[in-house]
């Protein structure tokens, strides 16, 4: 019987993924590196915005007004 295992990621993937903050819990900024904890998983952040309503970029900065 095959298992499956978890392929590493690409450094430069794994960035996008914290700088997006799809990553839970959210990793620390240490100098130049990222601190991930060994339990953190990936996260689609649609479906957390349908469960609180804003992203956090709308917390900081506002709902987005639509020009025209």
């Amino acid at each position: 019987m095959e298992s499956k295992t978890a392929s590493p990621r690409c450094i430069e993937q794994v960035r996008r993924w914290v700088r997006a903050g799809i990553i839970y819990p959210a990793p620390r900024l240490d100098g130049r590196e990222y601190l991930v904890q060994a339990n953190a998983i990936k996260i689609n952040p649609l479906s957390l915005k349908h469960h609180t309503g804003q992203t956090l970029m709308e917390k900081i900065h506002g709902p987005q007004k639509k020009n025209g």
